[in-house]
């Protein structure tokens, strides 16, 4: 059983409880990996023992006809080798053309491609469990390869999905204007009125990275008045890569409030993610409150 000793950079001792447990698989080429859970209470972290609330986290074991290597994710969106030196985004577009690497299929517009320095990592392949993808990449093609794992959820809502039918009813409405025939105009007013309904209707959850790791939910509890720009909504923003290591908990919908839509995605924290401000949610809240 592998026992890690390092947690997000924290030196971590196994309790004799700990069993992680095996709660996926999938499987690139000849590489098999297997998604393992474990609990932070079966650990004494820097010397205390975590609480049984505390959560938990996942390591991928990456199995080659070489061996086996343990992933972790620590920190970053990459998940790597406990002992290997941070590293570097790229943008799946800025990673040089002709190498003869295959491409990774992107589900969602948020793409990440590790690189060692200004050396890219290699694509190896993709594979799914549940709702999630997983994007393997190794340094080299050589057998003795070093890992890393990018990996996103299916059942999501990027920026370009909601923003995908808005943008053609734009599209059409602009036409519509450059038309002489400018008596249909209110023909598309109304389609687009109707979009936002079924858009913003209740009960539907919207959710969308807001900087850096950082995402946000808004379930929609009322939008009558979404023709005014406005909606009544509960609101939660949390770090995943902080949540996912047990720093923070997964924080629950907060209270009902009155958000202008084009304030949803205004972010008030750092550009580069990090911690979230406490109060931002209800900062998004109309009319803004009063300083």
């Amino acid at each position: 059983m592998y026992v890690p000793t390092n947690i997000l950079g924290r030196a971590a001792r196994a309790k004799p409880t700990l069993a992680p447990t095996t709660i996926g698989s999938f499987r690139v080429a000849d590489v098999a990996v297997d998604i393992l859970r474990y609990e932070l209470r079966d650990f004494v972290i820097d010397g205390l023992p975590a609480a049984a609330s505390d959560g938990w986290f996942q390591v991928l074991r990456v199995h080659t006809p070489q061996g086996e290597e343990h992933l972790h994710q620590q920190g970053g969106i990459f998940f790597t080798a406990n002992d290997h030196p941070p590293l570097r985004e790229l943008s799946g577009d800025e990673v040089p053309k002709g190498r003869g690497e295959r491409s990774p299929k992107w589900h969602k517009c948020d793409r990440a491609w590790p690189a060692d320095g200004n050396t890219p990592y290699r694509f190896v392949g993709q594979g799914y469990h549940d709702s999630m993808v997983f994007y393997l990449f190794a340094r080299t093609s050589d057998p003795d390869r070093l890992f890393a794992v990018f990996h996103d959820r299916l059942d999501r809502q990027d920026a370009e999905e909601h923003y995908r039918l808005e943008e053609k009813l734009d599209r059409r409405a602009k036409a519509q204007r450059d038309d002489a025939r400018s008596a249909k105009l209110p023909m598309f007013a109304k389609l687009r009125a109707w979009w936002r309904r079924q858009h913003y209707r209740p009960g539907r959850v919207l959710s969308r990275w807001v900087a850096h790791g950082v995402r946000r939910e808004v379930l929609v509890v009322d939008s009558s008045h979404v023709d005014a720009g406005r909606i009544a909504a509960r609101v939660r923003t949390w770090n995943v890569s902080y949540a996912a290591t047990g720093l923070v908990p997964e924080p629950p919908f907060g209270d009902i409030q009155a958000i202008e839509v084009r304030r949803l995605w205004e972010w008030s924290g750092a550009p580069w993610g990090g911690p979230v401000p406490e109060g931002s949610d209800r900062a998004l809240s109309w009319p803004p409150p009063r300083k």
